[in-house]
C-alpha cells in the first residue's frame, strides 16, 4: 500500500493541502519551535511531505519510512504514530491561530485560571489588562463579545464573593451579554431576508423586528452591529438612499482581523448591487466592481488563500464591464493557480476568453473556449453566450443560429432559477434577431436598439447596443 494512499484518507494529509503558504510557513516555526515540539522526527516528516507533496514516488510508505529512520527495518505502525503525534501539533497550531483572531480569548483563560484558585491581586491585574485591551479593540466580533461577557460574569462573581458587588460590572455584563445577542440574530436575519430576496419566499424570522427600534436608540455605536443593522435595513427596504451609511459602516470595520466576520457583509453587499443593476441602475456596477476588488485585494474573499472559481468569474464579468481590461488581464494570471476547484485550468480558459473577446481577439478566445470541460449548468450557458458573440463577430452566422437552437434547449431545464432564465430567453431572442437583421433595414435596426434599451433584465444590453450601433 502506497503512503499517498493513507495520506489522503488521514486528517494530516487533508489539512496540510488546504493550508495557504503563510499559513504552512507560521506552522512550519511552530514545529520548529522548541517550546512547543522537542520531536526531531516529527520536524523532519513535516519538512519530507512539504517538499514532497503531489510526488507519486516520493510519498510511497516504504520511502518515507527509509527516509525518516534509515537504519530502522520498515515499520508501518511506527510510521503511524508519528503521522498521529504530527497531527495533534497541527490541530494545537490550529487553536492557537483561531485564539489569535478573539483578543478576549487569553484574557479569559487567564482570569479563569485566577478565578479559581480565588487569587484577589491575579484577577485584579487581569482587570487591568482587560480594560486596556477594550480601549484598543473598537470592533468586536459575535465571539468576542461573548467572551466579553463570560469575563465580565467572572469579575462580577469575584465582587459578589469579597462582598463589593459592582453595578458597572453588573451592566457591563448585560450590555456585552445583548451585543452578542443582536449581532447573531442580526446576522441571521440578514441570511434570512436576502434569502427572500432572491427566491421570493417567506421565512419566520422570529421576534427580531421587534428589537430593531431597541438596537438602533441603544447600540448603532458598536460597529459590527452597525454594519449588519444597515445591511438589513438596505435589504428590507431596498432604497438606495441607504447604501452609503451601509458602505460607510462596512469601511469601518474594514480594519477588523477575522476577515471570515465581514465575508458575510460583503458578500450581501454586492448581492444588493447586482439586484439594483438588474433593476436599471448601472451605477451600480461600478459599486460592485470596487466591492470585488476590495474583497481580494484584502483577501475577504479569499479563503485559506483560495478563491471561489465563480467569485473569480463574476469578478472578470463586472471588470469587463467597467472597460477595467488592464486589471483582468492581471488578475485572471495572478489568481489562476488559487481557485478552489478540481479543474482551475477550467475557469482559467473560460476568464481568459472573456478578456480576449473583450480585446477583440476571437479566434484565440475560442481557443481557449475549446479546453473547458465544466458541467455546472449555469456556467455552460455563459460559456454558450461567450461562443455566440464571437461567431456573430466572426459573421459566423449559420453557426450562431444553430448554437442559438442548441442554447433554448438548455434554457428547458427545470433547475435554473427564473431569473437566470428570463435573461437568458430574451438574450437568444435579441440574438437571432439581430443574425436576421438586414444590413441596411435602418428603421428596424433603430426599434431593436429601443427594444433592447427599454429592457429591465437583459445582461449583454451593452453588447447588443454596441454591436447595433456599428
Amino acid at each position: 500500500m502506497l503512503f499517498l494512499s493513507i495520506m489522503y484518507k488521514s486528517k494530516l494529509y487533508k489539512i496540510l493541502k488546504v493550508f495557504s503558504t503563510y499559513e504552512l510557513e507560521m506552522l512550519n516555526n511552530y514545529i520548529n519551535d522548541p517550546n512547543f515540539n522537542k520531536h526531531d522526527k516529527v520536524k523532519e516528516l513535516f519538512t519530507y511531505i512539504q517538499l514532497n507533496f503531489d510526488s507519486l514516488v516520493a510519498l510511497e510508505k516504504e520511502k518515507v519510512f527509509k527516509k525518516l529512520f534509515p537504519k530502522e527495518k520498515f515499520n508501518d505502525l511506527k510510521l503511524r504514530h508519528l503521522m498521529s503525534y504530527t497531527l495533534k501539533l497541527v490541530e494545537e497550531f490550529g487553536y492557537i491561530q483561531i485564539e489569535k483572531q478573539n483578543s478576549f480569548e487569553p484574557i479569559y483563560k487567564q482570569l479563569s485560571f485566577y478565578s479559581e484558585k480565588d487569587f484577589t491581586k491575579g484577577i485584579e491585574e487581569t482587570q487591568y489588562s482587560f480594560n486596556t485591551t477594550l480601549e484598543k479593540s473598537k470592533i468586536n466580533t459575535p465571539q468576542e463579545s461573548y467572551t466579553k461577557y463570560n469575563i465580565y460574569t467572572l469579575f462580577y462573581n469575584h465582587s459578589i464573593k469579597s462582598n463589593r458587588t459592582e453595578i458597572g460590572l453588573l451592566q457591563e455584563l448585560n450590555k456585552s451579554l445583548d451585543e452578542f445577542f443582536i449581532l447573531s440574530k442580526l446576522k441571521v436575519a440578514c441570511s434570512i431576508i436576502n434569502q427572500q430576496a432572491i427566491f421570493n419566499q417567506t421565512i419566520n424570522d422570529g421576534f427580531f423586528k421587534d428589537i430593531l427600534e431597541f438596537t438602533q436608540s441603544n447600540y448603532l455605536q458598536n460597529p459590527m452591529i452597525a454594519l449588519y443593522y444597515h445591511i438589513y435595513k438596505l435589504i428590507l427596504e431596498n432604497k438606495i438612499e441607504q447604501y452609503i451609511p451601509t458602505h460607510d459602516s462596512f469601511n469601518t470595520c474594514l480594519a477588523i482581523k477575522n476577515k471570515l466576520e465581514i465575508k458575510d457583509a460583503l458578500l450581501l453587499l454586492i448581492n444588493f448591487c447586482i439586484r439594483q443593476i438588474n433593476q436599471g441602475n448601472k451605477e451600480f456596477e461600478k459599486r460592485v466592481f470596487d466591492h470585488y476588488k476590495i474583497g481580494i485585494e484584502f483577501e475577504i474573499l479569499l479563503d485559506k488563500n483560495k478563491l471561489s472559481p465563480f467569485t473569480y468569474s463574476n469578478a472578470v464579468n463586472i471588470a469587463i464591464k467597467q472597460n477595467e481590461i488592464e486589471w483582468v488581464e492581471v488578475f485572471i494570471e495572478k489568481y489562476k493557480n488559487n481557485l478552489d476547484t478540481e479543474n482551475p485550468e477550467d475557469y482559467y480558459a473560460l476568464n481568459k476568453s472573456k478578456y480576449l473577446v473583450a480585446i477583440k481577439k476571437y479566434s484565440e478566445a475560442l481557443d481557449f473556449i475549446n479546453k473547458t470541460d465544466i458541467q455546472d449548468l449555469l456556467t455552460q450557458l455563459q460559456l454558450r453566450i461567450i461562443q455566440l458573440k464571437i461567431f456573430i463577430e466572426l459573421d459566423e452566422y449559420n453557426l450562431a443560429e444553430s448554437f442559438i437552437a442548441n442554447f433554448k434547449q438548455m434554457l428547458k431545464r427545470k433547475n435554473i432559477l427564473a431569473y437566470h432564465k428570463t435573461n437568458f430567453s430574451k438574450i437568444a431572442k435579441y440574438m437571432t434577431k439581430l443574425i436576421h437583421l438586414a444590413p441596411y433595414a435602418t428603421k428596424a435596426k433603430e426599434k431593436l436598439i429601443l427594444d433592447i434599451s427599454n429592457e429591465k433584465v437583459l445582461s449583454e444590453k451593452a453588447w447588443f447596443i454596441e454591436k447595433l450601433s456599428q
